[in-house]
């Protein structure tokens, strides 16, 4: 009865697989001792002895006195009422003392500026952190960013939204840029029309699959994924012999592909 995503879904309310899957069964049980709990939940009798007092401090149950001693669970809607709150009130602290740190630590923002001679790389491993990357590439570009990418992440509607959107934006001040996708043929036309449609997009084919990103701003920064399996994590560098090979891999791809 009790399935993995309602698990996963508690966690993200905040708590532990434990906690999550022992509320859950004393859910289904109504009220219970700790054997019974324990025996429902599958989770060991000396873990819930432990667990009983912290759901009881958050309101996830009550405690009956008695021999033995019995709980009872909080209703479903009330339980997650109480735990949105606490959410809440947690990311409006957490705001709070980011505005604080941000206000009264010495050291400023900004990154500080690389030398013609500096070369260097990073792996960035965080979904946000890496848009932001993206976003800070896009408004150094001048001429032209060179991409090759899977089909699923070219489309993906967060990048879609994220990336591609922060790039319109910045094209008036940008005249004469130009951006040329290399992905992989899909029977079905699943690339969006407002991508399709841009005068500024020139979008190739490959038949078959593209196994890694690769994006390449005017030939003096790049990104590329290290795992087949995801986007993330993927690696920035600015070194020009790494952007050589790169630039001379696209551009061999580059002639070997499709338009529609």
């Amino acid at each position: 009865m009790i399935e993995t995503e309602h698990i996963k879904t508690l966690e993200r309310f905040g708590l532990s697989r434990l906690q999550a899957k022992t509320y859950l069964s004393l859910l289904v049980l109504g009220q219970a001792d700790v054997k019974t709990i324990a025996r429902e939940s599958d989770v060991a009798r000396q873990e819930i002895y432990r667990i009983m007092p912290t759901l009881e401090k958050i309101g996830l149950e009550e405690k009956i006195l008695g021999k033995p001693i019995i709980y009872r669970a909080t209703p479903l809607s009330k339980a997650l009422a109480i735990l949105a709150e606490q959410y809440r009130e947690k990311y409006e602290d957490i705001l709070e003392r980011k505005k604080w740190l941000l206000d009264n630590f010495p050291v400023g923002e900004e990154t500080p500026a690389l030398s013609d001679e500096d070369s260097q790389f990073s792996i960035i491993s965080e979904p946000t952190l890496f848009v932001n990357l993206n976003k800070k590439l896009i408004e150094r570009t001048e001429k032209g960013i060179d991409t090759i990418t899977p089909l699923p992440q070219f489309c993906h509607p967060a990048k879609l939204h994220q990336v591609w959107t922060h790039l319109e934006k910045c094209l008036p001040h940008k005249k004469g840029l130009v951006v040329r996708v290399i992905t992989e043929k899909s029977r079905k036309n699943i690339i969006p029309k407002s991508l399709t449609k841009q005068a500024f997009i020139e979008i190739r084919y490959l038949s078959e699959p593209v196994r890694f990103g690769m994006h390449i701003f005017d030939d003096r920064e790049m990104t590329m994924t290290i795992s087949q399996k995801s986007g993330l994590p993927s690696l920035w560098s600015n070194n020009q012999n790494q952007l050589k090979l790169a630039t001379k891999y696209f551009e061999n791809l580059w002639s070997t592909t499709t338009n529609p």
